[in-house]
This record gives C-alpha cells, structure tokens and sequence, in this order.
C-alpha cells in the first residue's frame, strides 16, 4: 500500500500539471526556440516527446519504492490512477542510468540514480511540460534531450571490397610487418607519400610500435559507442568482447533508451568503420589492420572492442549516449571512443547528464566497485570525441573540457575541409579526403574507404589503447596515458589554416612509444631553486637521453632534513614532487614549483629523470634552500567603495584579489551585516553583494576581510547608504469610460500614464471592480492585468467601479480614485427604458446631451413636453409626467445638442402600462 501511495502523490501532480499541454495537439508549436544556458536554440534541435529530470534525494527516494529492478517506474494498482496516466499521455518513466548490480555504490556517489527520462505523448508541447515540470517539488533540473547525430561520416562507393574480392587479394610481402592485403592503402597508419594527393610522414607512425611488438593486449577493453559493431565480421570477431556475465554478447544497445537495454547487437556501417581503425585484426592474411589489433599468427589478440551501440539504422531518438558511456565503465572498458555528437550550428552546450556519465567513466573506468583501487590497466579512464563534421568552431561533447577532442586532416597534413575547429579542440588525427585518400577500414560484409572526424577519433582512441597496452598495469593513470599522448605530439600548424586552431598537434605512436627502451636518461646536472614564501621554484635543464631523444619525467625529492642520495630506498621524510616534461625536450629549460611548504624553514633537495619504460637516472647532489615568511593577501576596488541605494534595490561591487605568495585568496566579512554577503567569482575578483531591503534608510559601513589559504588577512572598508522609501503617486485621475455596446472593442489603460515612483521602483498593481451595491462584479466587463496593463472587454449592459492599487517595491500601496465603467445596450443616440414601462421611464446617452422633448398620444396631441441635460451616469427620469397619462402608445421626440453643439433628432416610441 506504501507504494501506491507515494507513486500516487508524484504522478498525479505531475500528470495533471501536463493534462493541459496533453489537450492542446498545437502546444508543441507554441514557440520556436528556447533559451538554454544562456543561448537561443530552436525547438526543433530537441527530442520533442521526452525531457530528463534531475529529482532531488527525498523525491528519488519515494519513487524508488515504487520502480522495477531495472529501474522502470511502476503503475498503480489504482484504477483511477492508471486512467489519469492514459488519458494525459505519459508513455513511461524510469531511470537514465539503470540499476547498476555490484556498482550501484558508486552509481549513487556521484548522484547519477536521480536521473530520469520521461516519455509523453508526442501531441505534449515540449517547452509547456517543461515548465510545468520545472514547478514540481522535487525536480531539480529539466532538460532538454537535443536530438543525437552520428557525425555524417561519408563513404566512398568505389572503394567497397567484398569479403570474396578480399579473399583473393595477395598478401603483404614477406618484409611487411603483417601480411594484411590492405595495408599498404593505410596511409593513415604509414604513409610513404606514394599514394595520390598524399605526403610522406603524414600518419599516426605506428611502424615503431609494432616494430618492438607493441601491438595491443586483450586485457584493454575500448567501448566503442557508436552503431552496433559487426561482430561477426572476419577482420574483427576474434578481437570481440566477450560479456562475462552474458556470454556470447559482445556489448549493448542503447539506441532505444538506456531502460530498454538489449544484448544483442545490430550491425552498422559506422560503428564497423570506427571499430577496425581501433582493432580490426593484424597479421590474419585477409583484409585491413588496426592499430591495436594484435598478431594472430603468433596467437596474440588485439584490445577488446565493447559495441555500446547507440543507433539503430537511421533511427536517432531515444539513442542515449550518457548511459552507454556509464555502462561502458562498469563493464571494463578504460577508453570510450564516441564518433557522434549534437548540431552544433542548433546545440551550443554539453547536457548536464552527458557531463555527469562522461566525468563517471574517467574516474571509475578500471577502478573496483568502490572505486578505491584499481583493477584493470589503468585507473580511471579517457573519452575520446570526435570534433564534428560541421566546419564551424564549436562541437559538444567534444568541446566538454574532460574529453579529448579530435580534429581531422588529409593525406597531406592539410587541415579536412569539413573539420570543426576551436581552442577546445586536442589532437589531430587522419580523417581523410574524399578529393585526395580516404581512410580504409572494415564495414560489414567488406571494407570500404570513410572520410570525417568520426574517422580521425578512432586513430587517436586505437593509439591510447596501444599506449595502455604497452605501459599499463599497477600505478598506471589515465593521466599517464594522457601526458604520454600529449607530450608525443607533432607539431603540424605550418601546414594547417593559420586563422584557426585543430589541436595541440599530429598523434605520433612512435614518439609516445620511444621511452620503450633500457638506457636510463642522463642526469641533471644544473639543479637551482629559490624560495617565495612557502613555495620553492626549481629550475633545471632537460637532460639528453640515448635511445629516446628526452627523458618523460623529473622528480624533485624534497625533505627538512639532509638526505643520502645515493640510498637505495630514501627515508619516509622525503617527499617526492612529480614533474612531467610535457611539450619540453633535451636542452631546454625546466621550471616547476613546490607549494604548501612551512614557512621560514630549510629545505633539502635533489632530483632525478625517468623515461617512460621506466629507466631512472642518478640523482642529483643535495642543494638547499630556506622558505620565507607569509606574505598577507590584498584587496582593492576596482571602481569605487561605497554604494547609494534605493530602499528596494541590491547592487554589487568588485575587488582584486592578490597573493605575492602565489595562495590561494577567499574572501568574507568581519562580521554578520544584515543584507550583505561577498564570495570569489574567480582566483583573483570578489564581488560584495548589498540587499536594501528590509532595512532602515541610514549610512553603513561594512568590513571585508581577504584571507590567504594559510591564515593571512588584509581587510577592506566600504560604505553605503540607503535612501528612504517614497511612495508611488496618482499623478493623473481616471476618467468614467462608457462602451456603446456589449460587442464594442476591448480598451487598453496604460497604468504607467496614472501611477509614479519616485525611486523608480517597480509597481506592482491590483484591482477591484464592484458593482452598485459594492459586490465583486465579473458580468458587466471582463478585466486582465499584464505587465500594467489593464484590458477592459464589455460583456453585458450595465455599470461598475473600478478602483486601482498601487505598491512600490518596498511594499508601500496606495489606491486610486473610483471610476465607472458603462456598458450601453446597443449603439443609440438615445437610449429609452424600460419599455413597456410602469412608473418611471429613463432616458440615457452615450455622452452628456442637452435635450428637448415631446411625448405625443397616439392620435398626436401633445401630453407634455420636459428639457433637461442627461449624461450616460445621469440618465433623466420621467416620473410625474408618466404617472398622469393613461395607458396606451405614445412616441417621444427629443432633440439633442452635444456639448460640441451638433445637435440631433430622434424619435421612440414607447408603450405605458
């Protein structure tokens, strides 16, 4: 019963805040773009049936009472319940990242079980569920699922090669290193410069690697989310993932919505493409190569390829990308290779949810359930984007500063024509060029030549699987991995666009792989530091190392105390300061610092230089050097230290921040001032932030306190004053309004024209309307408030009160004069009754009129003639007059003269009872 009940409680107030959007087919089309983060983006760019929410703890909680193992939210046994969910629309809820078994620990750790996906009808206007959803208790983000697309990766159509035309292709020569046919049309992986349009050395250099044996290990899985990978295919089944838990799976398909998980996989053009460049099987005698794709003639397989499938077919919707990358990580793989993304000329942003499963995969990956230690190759993981296809500057994911994002050139170092570009972008890799060499990879039933960035981001993800082949194991980082990638990269910008950015440089294997030797680096020999504060700057120049050009790393071994050197284990008081030589070389010049170190204290230190097999060098003689005092932190203003405000308004002030120790700066405030708060925007501004409201006019004064990260203080004084309250002012009276008819135009009062506040504070306005006897009234008019102004439709004939209030910001309300609002019964100059009437007869014009009158008999005497001014809230009454005559029919004749002197005559005819 307990979980009817909560169910319940959520599902009916979310089901009816989107019954009114469900009724409405044409909700969806209610605007055409929405602002997220900050941009406009049209609606079109989105899922329009599905959002994703982020509930708060409390709601997860209540809600997972009543879901599925799998994470399905659940129906009620009510019957009134499951007729309110057919009849607004709701398809299905559930979990974004599923139950997770052994790993739900840390599923739940970093806050990825509060994601959920809801599913309506597709009639369910999209920005309308999202506000209504936004309004719920308990929902702490909605967001829009923009619609994912596999970076349009073109294929060229000579280039297929059917399994039957590759069986009789020749093998590679007995001097090759693998006897693959295919290989010598890779140019990707060694280009001599022989094929068209192509220029030597433009390539990954993955000779030396393989040269050295360096070929990939099965014990590194790379999930490959993308299409399902062909994993029957002759090239790629014996370098498949093996699902341990599911035998004879090879991954998972996301493409229908991480709730609707399938083990079995769909094989794809693209994902079979991207699959061989990272694996395809080496040294088999059939087909192409892939970087680490092992050597089956001596038995050795290739890494693991996991398809975490993402599309099926052409179909995109409900492909969830997040969720394969989070399954990815609790499967084993450490590199998660992604050729997809979102429009960038539409999506301007990475989702919240995508950060969320792509930061999980780079902490988790290769870690144990805890994610305390480590248990694959290496600890944690890298995923790896490509840039887009789009030629523009901008790419999500890829430009999400966690992943590694990968542009794309031609056989000829030369920068692809549809390549996205910008200063997020990482690494360059070899897409190809359909006008010059494309890239030869696997396809299912064949192999066939692709050009894209989709294309270039597998060559960078096989490269990483080959490094952590080669160098991974226990102590192993993805850190590792990535400063052994970075710092191997070639530079290439001479022959690139100059006006744009693709990265730091070309992937190189055979740079990164260098460091593979048994030659210890030389030692440095010019070890220097000085001190600042509690810091201590080193500098030293970069060693020469024998077989691999620069030696990978310096570690600064530092103590209070002297220290042997030449130990073979150096004594616990030392501590170890690891320096990585990224994008530095023999020759030049090394400067590092060690923060966080006492103050006014002596300090011992050495150093020595590894390559990445790793070889150490000896270790340099002590050298001293003795920290100095802490110096305190400063604040200044950057405009002005004291502000003016208004009783209602809250205004800011920035400060510098400054640290010549280099610490980290924090500001507050000495003491608790009522209205005032101050925080850092960044390292080196603050910003004060100063509420009036709520309290009394006066002149302040308020101290900020600057505090470095060891206790350091300078303070600062600001002051500021609040004005006192004025309130608004009636500075015009409205005027009675009449509307000739019931069918007359809606009018419109500009109440700004009426109301004023002298501190400019916005008003806030209300109304009243009463009818004669003081009652609310909605019959005679209909009236609408919206952003101050009123609009007055008539209804029905008849007369009311309006009465209008005014407050100011500060709460202060005054009211304005009463005024009346006619609504005539029909457009007449004269407007006579009641008739038939008894007693008393009423004579009505639309505007002030002189009249002259004359009742006449029907026989046409003349019963009585009266003269008098009526105005339409004065109607003239006929009283005495009517009570002499007999009952019968009389016509009145009245003349009328308006106050601008036209003067007009009307006739009526009216019956006495």
């Amino acid at each position: 019963m307990k979980k009817q009940i909560s169910l319940f409680a959520f599902l009916v107030v979310l089901l009816g805040c989107l019954a009114s959007c469900s009724m409405k087919e044409d909700l969806a089309k209610e605007t055409n773009h929405v602002s997220v983060k900050g941009r406009d983006i049209p609606i079109d760019a989105f899922e329009q049936n599905h959002v994703r929410v982020l509930l708060t703890e409390e709601m997860a909680d209540k809600l997972e009472l009543d879901m599925d193992a799998q994470g399905m939210l659940l129906s009620s046994n009510t019957k009134s319940l499951n007729n309110s969910i057919a009849s607004l629309g709701i398809k299905k809820m559930y979990r974004t990242f599923p139950y997770a078994g052994e790993y739900e620990e840390r599923t739940r750790r970093e806050g990825l079980h509060l994601w959920y996906d809801v599913y309506f009808e597709e009639n369910t206007g999209l920005t309308k569920a999202s506000e209504e959803l936004s309004s719920i208790e308990g929902i702490a983000k909605v967001e829009y699922r923009p619609t994912v697309i596999r970076y349009t990766s073109t294929p060229i159509p000579e280039t297929f090669i059917s399994y039957e035309e590759a069986a009789n292709m020749p093998v590679q020569t007995s001097d090759a290193i693998f006897n693959d046919p295919r290989l010598s049309k890779q140019w990707h992986y060694y280009n001599d410069g022989s094929l068209r349009s192509s220029v030597a050395g433009c390539d990954i250099n993955v000779m030396p690697a393989w040269e050295k044996g360096i070929v990939g290990n099965e014990s590194v899985i790379v999930s490959v989310v993308d299409g399902g990978i062909d994993y029957e295919h002759e090239d790629l089944a014996f370098n498949m993932w093996d699902n341990p838990d599911i035998p004879g799976t090879c991954g998972a398909d996301f493409s229908r919505g991480s709730y609707n998980i399938s083990y079995y996989i769909t094989p794809d053009e693209h994902g079979t493409h991207v699959a061989g460049t990272i694996a395809a099987v080496n040294n088999n005698g059939i087909g192409v190569c892939g970087i680490a794709g092992g050597n089956y003639a001596i038995g050795l397989r290739g890494v693991q390829l996991m398809s975490c499938q993402i599309f099926s077919d052409s179909e995109t919707s409900g492909s969830d990308g997040p969720a394969a990358i989070k399954w990815g990580a609790d499967n084993g793989a450490v590199i998660s290779q992604n050729s997809w993304g979102y429009d960038p000329t539409k999506i301007h942003y990475t989702p919240d949810s995508d950060k969320a499963a792509i930061d999980y995969f780079i902490k988790y990956a290769g870690m144990d359930a805890m994610g305390q230690f480590q248990v694959g190759p290496m600890a944690g993981g890298v995923v790896i984007f490509a840039a887009g296809n789009d030629g523009v500057d901008e790419g999500y994911p890829a430009s999400y500063e966690s992943c590694i994002a990968v542009t794309a050139i031609g056989p000829d170092f030369e920068d692809a024509y549809y390549t996205c570009y910008g200063d997020w972008c990482d690494i360059i890799a070899p897409g190809g060029d359909d006008y010059k060499q494309n890239v030869l990879s696997t396809v299912p039933g064949g192999y066939q030549g692709y050009q894209g960035t989709s294309m270039a981001c597998p060559h960078v993800s096989g490269v990483a699987a080959l490094l952590v082949s080669r160098f991974g194991g226990k102590g192993f980082t993805c850190d590792d991995l990535k400063n052994l990638m970075f710092s191997s990269l070639s530079d290439i910008s001479m022959y690139m666009a100059p006006n744009k950015y693709f990265g730091q440089g070309l992937i190189n294997v055979g740079k990164a792989v260098a460091g593979d030797s048994k030659i210890a680096p030389d030692p440095i020999t010019d070890l220097s530091a000085t001190a600042n504060s509690n810091n201590v700057t080193f500098t030293f120049t970069v060693p020469n190392d024998e077989d691999d050009g620069s030696p990978a790393q310096a570690n600064i071994y530092y103590s209070t105390e002297s220290f042997d050197v030449t130990a073979e284990t150096l004594p616990s008081h030392v501590k170890t300061f690891a320096f990585q030589f990224n994008g530095l070389f023999a020759g030049m010049t090394a400067t590092g610092t060690i923060t966080g170190l006492e103050f006014n204290t002596k300090y011992y230190l050495s150093a020595d230089v590894r390559d990445w097999s790793p070889n150490y060098s000896t270790k340099t003689e002590l050298i001293e050097v003795t920290t100095t005092g802490n110096t305190p932190p400063t604040i200044s203003p950057i405009s002005d230290t004291h502000l003016e405000l208004k009783s209602y308004e809250t205004k800011t002030l920035d400060f510098n921040l400054s640290d010549a120790d280099g610490h980290k700066v924090t500001v507050h405030m000495a003491e608790d001032y009522p209205g005032v708060s101050v925080g850092n925007i960044n390292e080196t501004v603050a910003r004060l932030s100063i509420s009036a409201a709520g309290l009394e006019s006066g002149d302040y004064t308020a101290i900020i306190v600057a505090e470095d990260e060891f206790g350091g203080t300078s303070e600062l004084e600001i002051t500021y004053m609040i004005s006192a309250n004025q309130p608004p002012v009636q500075i015009k009276d409205f005027a009675d309004i009449v509307f000739d008819s019931p069918e007359a135009e809606t009018l419109k009062i500009t109440l700004s024209q009426y109301f004023k506040d002298e501190d400019n504070e916005p008003i806030i306005y209300r109304v009243e309307v009463k009818d004669a006897q003081g009652n609310n009234s909605t019959d005679i008019i209909r009236g609408s408030l919206n952003s101050g102004i009123y609009n007055i439709t008539p209804l029905a004939p008849g007369s009311v009160n309006i009465t209008f209030y005014a407050k100011d910001a500060s709460g202060v309300e005054i009211m304005s004069n009463t005024f009346k609002v006619m609504v005539r019964a029909r457009d007449l100059t004269l407007e006579i009754y009641p008739n038939p009437v008894i007693d008393v007869l009423n004579l009505r014009t639309g505007e002030e009129m002189s009249v002259s009158l004359t009742v006449e008999n029907s026989n046409g005497v003349v019963a009585f003639t009266k003269e008098g001014v009526i105005t339409p809230f004065e109607p003239m009454q006929i009283r005495d007059e009517l009570a002499s005559l007999p009952a019968g029919q009389y016509k009145l004749k009245a003349v009328l003269t308006s106050q601008r002197g036209v003067t007009e005559e009307v006739v009526e005819n009216f019956i006495k009872l």
